[in-house]
């Protein structure tokens, strides 16, 4: 589930590329808050504050402060810097609790499947919609003792309450197959060498 947290921002009056460096120097992060049909909000994070809250969480809730008025976003882009990989900027999503939001969540293996074959994983990610409340960190996919030649498509998986996948229902999500000769090779060494 994506975790609520909270965190302070100041408002920003002052927009472009001298003024985003000039935060950016001073320890802030620049973002643009958007949606439910009002005017972007522009305001600045501690660069330090928001890099601990946003670090490895997808899909990120949270609460902001933005000088003594409370706003619920959902991380929608984060930009960070191409070598030193931190957060140049930051577009939030406005949202209330009651709202369902599209997602994308990552794709987690579950089980082994039949011995002597492979899962493939084709859809890394998958397309939701989901309560702002309960966005799922991943969907997990079980392939225990699944055979080659058998698939999991996007209508086989068991979604969490709340969540749909409005992808098509046909789409395979993981395959199993046997492994290509070569591969073949090095797990009958490697069941061989056990």
């Amino acid at each position: 589930m994506a975790e609520e947290a909270k965190i302070y921002a100041e408002r920003r009056h002052s927009f472009g590329k001298g003024t985003a460096r000039k935060l950016r120097a001073a320890g802030k992060v620049p973002a643009v808050v958007y949606g439910r049909g009002r005017t972007p909000s522009h305001i600045a994070f501690d660069a330090h504050e928001i890099f601990l809250l946003v670090k490895g969480k997808a899909n990120a809730v949270i609460n902001v402060d933005v000088e003594g008025k409370p706003l619920y976003a959902l991380v929608k882009e984060i930009q960070r810097h191409p070598l030193k990989r931190t957060i140049e900027h930051i577009d939030l999503l406005r949202v209330t609790e009651e709202d369902k939001v599209e997602v994308s969540v990552p794709v987690q293996l579950e089980g082994e499947s039949f011995s002597g074959t492979i899962a493939t994983v084709d859809l890394l990610e998958l397309d939701v919609l989901a309560p702002v409340i309960a966005i799922p960190e991943h969907i997990v996919v079980n392939v225990e003792g699944k055979k080659a030649g058998e698939h999991v498509t996007v209508a086989d998986l068991e979604l969490p309450a709340n969540v749909v996948c409005e992808m098509d229902p046909e789409a395979i999500v993981v395959g199993i197959s046997l492994p290509t000769s070569g591969a073949a090779e090095e797990t009958a060494e490697e069941d061989s060498a056990e």
